[in-house]
């Protein structure tokens, strides 16, 4: 397989929404996805990962923690693919006891940058830009 057709099936990704209702733990997220030269977007909770949603199309990932309060991820995610279809959307917990939604994949925290590697490759993702060095 030359180098051109090994990336054939992957799509570019260029911004992330993650969603969680603890500051640290996105702050986080969005650090590690940057690293990746990713454009990274945060929401506290729902509400206001479906107004970014809206308004922002270059959003192509949702990243959002299972719990949180008034909608979960679950919920929050059904109602983004509802709106955006095409938007690819990875559930996240530190929780032991949060089963798996069937039509999400799952990643279990903590996070670092190997996990988010290879829920990227496992997605068939990559950035549209390449990470920038220090």
């Amino acid at each position: 397989m030359s180098g051109a057709d090994e990336h054939e099936d992957e799509e570019f990704l260029r911004a992330v929404l993650v969603v969680d209702d603890e500051p640290a733990v996105r702050e986080t997220a969005c650090d590690l996805f940057r690293s990746f030269g990713l454009q990274s977007f945060d929401a506290y909770n729902a509400a206001d990962a479906l107004r970014l949603l809206s308004s922002h199309p270059e959003i192509g990932l949702l990243f959002a923690d299972v719990r949180m309060p008034v909608m979960d991820g679950a919920q929050l995610a059904r109602e983004a693919r509802r709106i955006r279809p095409d938007l690819k959307i990875v559930l996240t917990s530190g929780w032991v006891d949060d089963v798996p939604v069937a039509e999400f994949p799952l990643v279990r925290k903590p996070l670092g940058r190997g996990v988010i590697a290879g829920l990227m490759r496992a997605m068939g993702i990559r950035p549209r830009r390449p990470a920038h060095s220090s």
